[in-house]
């Protein structure tokens, strides 16, 4: 996907081959986008543009263990410009 993306950008004609017809009807195991990936996106000038579209974000998850909330992550300190997860279904990203 990241080199048909960049080689839209020279004029280039990429294509993309699926064995599916429909991009949907694939089956995803995560719909997640990490600050790493926002971080990338903003690189490549696209956060503005996702930052538009409709998601969950999560900037502390935490876990209830034996009746106790446990913090998991923390992304509010990281060097990142997107101090949290992203939850969105994959085909919509």
């Amino acid at each position: 996907m990241m080199a048909g993306y960049l080689l839209s950008r020279e004029r280039a004609l990429p294509w993309l081959c699926s064995k599916k017809r429909r991009f949907q009807s694939r089956i995803f195991r995560g719909d997640t986008i990490h600050p790493s990936t926002l971080e990338l996106m903003y690189e490549l000038g696209l956060l503005d543009e996702f930052l538009k579209i409709d998601r969950t974000r999560n900037c502390v998850i935490a876990c209830l263990v034996n009746g106790q909330v446990v913090p998991a992550a923390d992304f509010t300190k990281l060097p990142t410009h997107c101090k949290f997860i992203a939850f969105m279904p994959q085909w919509i990203f």
